[in-house]
């Protein structure tokens, strides 16, 4: 007795829909289709889209800020001065951090 009573309620709220005519068949096609070419002409949603965007994006925020922050300042010993310097060891150039 309780089984037909849960049958008949599921009948009720899980109801089969009915299927979809040639005009509501055509309307869904339309909507997706319109939605694909919209995405398609946008170029910069393909740009933003890609795995590598954001990677080389920091890559290259990070250059940039490196870049930006190195002290200015002139060197200990010039490129031409190293080459043509009667150096014996080289790691009397290596300069400890304090």
């Amino acid at each position: 007795m309780e089984d037909q009573g849960w049958k008949a309620v599921s009948e009720v709220f899980f109801r089969r829909p009915a299927p979809p005519g040639a005009t509501q068949t055509e309307a869904f096609v339309a909507r997706v289709m319109g939605r694909l070419e919209e995405e398609a002409r946008s170029p910069w949603r393909v740009f933003l889209s890609l795995r590598w965007t954001a990677p080389a994006l920091g890559l290259a925020a990070a250059l940039m800020f490196l870049s930006i922050s190195q002290p200015e300042g002139e060197a200990l010993l010039s490129e031409d001065g190293f080459m043509v310097a009667d150096v014996g060891d080289p790691s009397d150039f290596i300069l400890e951090v304090q």
